[in-house]
C-alpha cells in the first residue's frame, strides 16, 4: 500500500514538474531535418509517429530516425519567426498584375510614347530548393489596351505569357522581402493579327505569411515585352507592373 502511494506521489510530482515547463518532443532525422510536436507512438523497430502543433501526423521508419528527445520549448518572437515555406517543397503563387507603359517605342521610324497598359492573371507553379530560393514555371493571360488603332490591334488584344521564374528571399521573417526575375515568351493566341513576342522582367516585393503554408504577396517591377503584329514586327515596349497575389 505504501509502495503504491509513493509511486502515485512520484508520478504526480513528475507530472507537475513537467507541466511547469514548456516541453516539446523532437524527432531528429538522419537527413538533417527535425520535426517538433507530440510523440503519439514511441520509437521502436516499427518507427515513430509524431503530431505537430498544426495537428499533422507524421510517421517515420526506424532507419530514418537519428534520435527522439523531449526538450524545453524555445519561445520566439512571432514577428521574427519564419512561417510560409521554410524549407523544401512545391508552391503555387497566383495573383493579378497591372502594367503601365513607360518610355516610348519606334513604329515606322517614329518615336511614340507608350501609353499602353494591361491587366493580367498569372499563376506560377514552383519548387523551393530551400527556404530562400525557388524556381517555377509561370502561365498567364494579359489583356492589353491601346489608345488608338495605329498598330492594327483594334484597340485591344490578349497575350498568353509562358515563362521561367526565379525568386530569392534573403531573410526569414513573417514579413519577408523577396526579389524575382523571369523570362519567356508571350503568345498571341486569340487574335489572328497578333503573334506576341519575347518577354522578361525583374522586380521585388514583400511576402506576409498567414501560416506555414500560405502567404500574401505584393511586388513592383519592370517588364519588357516584344509585340509582333501582322503589319508590324519588333514593336518593343517597356512597362512598370504591380502584382498582388496569394502563395500556398
Amino acid at each position: 500500500m505504501k509502495k503504491a502511494i509513493l509511486l502515485l506521489l512520484s508520478s504526480l510530482f513528475i507530472t507537475f514538474t513537467l507541466s511547469g515547463q514548456d516541453l516539446i518532443d523532437i524527432v531528429y532525422l538522419k537527413n538533417g531535418k527535425k520535426i517538433e510536436g507530440s510523440v503519439i507512438k514511441p520509437l521502436d523497430e516499427n518507427g515513430v509517429k509524431i503530431m505537430t502543433a498544426s495537428s499533422d501526423v507524421f510517421h517515420f521508419d526506424a532507419d530514418e530516425v537519428r534520435k527522439v528527445t523531449r526538450e524545453e520549448m524555445t519561445h520566439q518572437d512571432v514577428s521574427n519567426s519564419v512561417m510560409a515555406h521554410d524549407g523544401e517543397g512545391f508552391t503555387n503563387m497566383t495573383g493579378v498584375t497591372f502594367g503601365f507603359g513607360i518610355g516610348s517605342y519606334d513604329v515606322g521610324g517614329q518615336s511614340i510614347d507608350n501609353d499602353e497598359g494591361y491587366f493580367g492573371i498569372h499563376t506560377i507553379n514552383g519548387y523551393h530548393l530551400n527556404e530562400k530560393l525557388s524556381l517555377g514555371l509561370g502561365l498567364g493571360v494579359d489583356f492589353f489596351n491601346t489608345s488608338s488603332g495605329e498598330q492594327g490591334t483594334n484597340d485591344g488584344y490578349e497575350l498568353l505569357p509562358i515563362y521561367a521564374d526565379v525568386r530569392f528571399m534573403p531573410v526569414r521573417k513573417v514579413w519577408a522581402p523577396f526579389f524575382y526575375g523571369n523570362a519567356g515568351y508571350a503568345l498571341g493566341a486569340f487574335e489572328s493579327n497578333v503573334d506576341g513576342g519575347a518577354m522578361f522582367g525583374l522586380g521585388g516585393g514583400a511576402q506576409w505569411s498567414l501560416s506555414r503554408s500560405s502567404a500574401l504577396t505584393a511586388s513592383v517591377g519592370y517588364r519588357f515585352q516584344s509585340h509582333n503584329f501582322e503589319s508590324i514586327d519588333g514593336f518593343n515596349a517597356h512597362y512598370l507592373n504591380f502584382k498582388v497575389g496569394f502563395k500556398f
